[in-house]
């Protein structure tokens, strides 16, 4: 796999499966923000029970966007997390 171009960050998805909860988006979205960072792509899908997420983000190092996968793996709603880079396929880390 080539690396990614040094001009262009590279570009981080996430996945989430959390309990349905009005509260979950906006504090998914906090650990972005509080870094400056706004989500290229941000996007909720509620089930019955549950509350799909992914988010797309540009701008972290591998080490900062694996930190923040498990922030998010921490919150008390969420079941699931998987980030990768948006090249590759993901890869569960929580």
């Amino acid at each position: 796999m080539s690396e990614p171009d040094a001009a262009q960050p590279p570009t981080f998805c996430y996945r989430l499966l959390a309990l349905k909860s009005a509260g979950v988006a906006p504090r998914v979205i906090e650990y972005f923000a509080k870094r400056n960072l706004v989500p290229e792509r941000f996007e909720s899908r509620a089930g019955a029970e549950t509350l799909a997420i992914e988010v797309e983000v540009a701008g972290l190092d591998t080490a900062a966007a694996q930190h923040i996968a498990r922030c998010l793996a921490g919150l008390v709603e969420v079941e699931r997390v998987a980030v990768a880079l948006k090249t590759e396929g993901l890869r569960a880390s929580a």
